[in-house]
């Protein structure tokens, strides 16, 4: 019962025509009778096949899919489950922002716009919103100006009919607080406009409360009910992003990061390939995506949740800590969880122009969400200027700064990745540290040869005699090399490592020092 009955999503190999694999389909397979085929995502070549469940058993056409050799992934399209809990007490503060020292880069930045210009947008994947009846919100939401409102038409050519204010799949256009049956329920829509206000409620305006962003646009992506619909929201993300590069600025937006406080509980990878395969996509154009853990309180490993397990280069899995960094009832792993932020008895907009107390990851990821999106805004224009030619190298400093700038706390240590609990005043400095300068004609650092097998060489410069900490770690965002290094030498460094007991894979290097950093990528191989 936890996916759509007679559908069945899958992915097909990049050189497959998506019609000529459908007359090959019915070629080959006779007596299906009714079946429809649809796509979900051309970007990602993603489909989804329709067929009566009480003719053919599940199970049956699924191993048919996989049994088809264009086809590279095959999976049930699971319904999605939000992420939180019941309300607790009214809190009279905001104190997460406090918590994750917010007003340190409030002092520098209140979010909105890159250095280069880009008004950054953060898309918001959720089941509805109260966007129109909410006034600390109305600001902030983002508006898609290629398209005219309530004409009927699409006039941008992005496949959705007045998706001027976001994009709804339940009741069409940008209608965001439909409510449909017992799938978008009055919580539902409590639940979003929540998730939307811990992002960018509107700062500084003498109403209700602010968000870790006082100026950011938020793209709002509702009706998100069933798998189908994630991959469908984030290849709406994908469009936008690759339509205002390709019109220079001009049409789409820019959406460095989105946000999911919602999952899949006892999943894996194994059970839904094709949502995993979704992240890699969106890693390429540098888009980092923050999804929500499990509200149960168990290691997602043994137990299994999507899609933190995906482990993908573009997520952060986020748990949720309380007034006092403790963890309390929430998913945790060592491996899979990147870090916690407060996210238990936090204070929340609601419908009304009310805020209450509310629970869950749901509310800690926004806020490490929000977090990234006001680092993007930074005054600093080699961040923005990185994103236009290697937009995933950009996403990845973001990643690392938030990683690195935790707060270390008990209740996490060994729970998460990074030991820690969200401080954006710290992931500030990181990123600022990681436009370190090179002297003369030098580079700052040097890696060769990549792909490496068994022995790397390192050749990296300082601006300032001093001391340097050499740190290496894979996708996981886990360390699996660290050195220190005593009096560098002014000009440069030359250091071997030793890589012949690395899994194959990719890896990044940093050398830090004390207003220095940089970073590069190389790949280990074993012929």
């Amino acid at each position: 019962d936890d996916h759509v009955k007679g559908q069945i999503l899958f992915q097909l190999n990049e050189n497959q025509s998506f019609k000529s694999f459908i007359k090959l389909f019915y070629k080959n397979f006779d007596g299906l009778g009714y079946a429809g085929f649809g796509v979900v995502s051309e970007n990602m070549h993603i489909y989804s096949f329709q067929f009566d469940p009480s003719v053919f058993k599940e199970n049956d056409m699924l191993n048919l899919l996989q049994s088809t050799p264009s086809v590279s992934a095959v999976q049930f399209n699971h319904f999605v489950e939000e992420r939180s809990t019941p309300n607790d007490p009214l809190y009279a503060q905001q104190w997460s922002l406090t918590k994750i020292n917010a007003p340190s880069v409030w002092d520098k930045t209140v979010g909105g716009t890159t250095a280069c210009g880009d008004t950054i947008v953060v898309a918001i994947l959720e089941k509805g919103f109260y966007d129109r009846t909410t006034d600390d919100l109305q600001a902030n939401i983002w508006l898609n100006k290629d398209e005219i409102p309530n004409n009927n038409i699409d006039d941008d050519g992005d496949g959705y009919v007045d998706d001027y204010r976001g994009v709804a799949f339940v009741g069409g256009k940008d209608n965001h607080s439909v409510l449909s049956g017992s799938s978008i329920t009055i919580s539902s829509l409590q639940h979003g406009t929540g998730v939307a206000g811990v992002i960018g409620a509107v700062g500084n305006n003498a109403k209700l409360v602010s968000g870790v962003n006082w100026k950011v646009k938020l793209m709002l992506i509702s009706g998100v009910l069933y798998e189908s619909d994630i991959i469908k929201a984030y290849d709406y993300v994908l469009k936008m992003n690759k339509l205002y590069k390709s019109s220079n600025g001009k049409k789409g937006a820019f959406v460095p990061v989105t946000n999911m406080s919602a999952g899949f509980d006892n999943s894996s990878p194994a059970k839904q390939p094709l949502l995993c395969a979704v992240y890699d996509t969106l890693g390429k154009y540098g888009i980092l995506n923050f999804v929500a853990v499990t509200n149960g309180s168990y290691d997602v490993e043994k137990i299994g949740d999507m899609p933190t397990l995906c482990a993908k280069q573009s997520m952060v899995a986020v748990t949720a800590t309380d007034k006092d960094d403790i963890l309390q009832d929430y998913g945790y792993n060592g491996k899979y969880v990147h870090l916690g932020a407060p996210g238990h008895e936090v204070l929340v907009l609601k419908d009304g122009n009310t805020a209450e107390s509310d629970n869950g990851t749901s509310f800690a990821t926004p806020l490490a969400a929000g977090a990234a999106a006001l680092l993007w805004s930074m005054p600093e224009n080699r961040l923005c200027q990185l994103a236009k030619t290697d937009a995933a190298a950009a996403m990845n400093l973001v990643k690392g700064a938030i990683l690195r700038g935790v707060d270390v706390v008990p209740s996490l240590t060994g729970k998460t990745i990074s030991n820690g609990r969200l401080n954006v005043g710290k992931a500030y400095q990181q990123l600022r540290r990681a436009f370190g300068q090179p002297i003369g004609d030098y580079d700052i650092l040097k890696l060769y040869p990549s792909p490496v097998d068994k022995t790397l060489s390192v050749v990296f410069q300082l601006p300032e005699i001093g001391n340097a900490n050499i740190l290496i770690v894979n996708t996981l965002g886990q360390i699996v090399y660290q050195k220190n290094i005593n009096d560098a030498i002014l000009l440069s460094d030359k250091i071997l490592i030793g890589t012949g007991n690395f899994p194959p894979g990719l890896y990044y290097m940093s050398v830090r020092a004390n207003n220095f950093e940089a970073t590069k990528k190389f790949v280990v191989v074993h012929p």
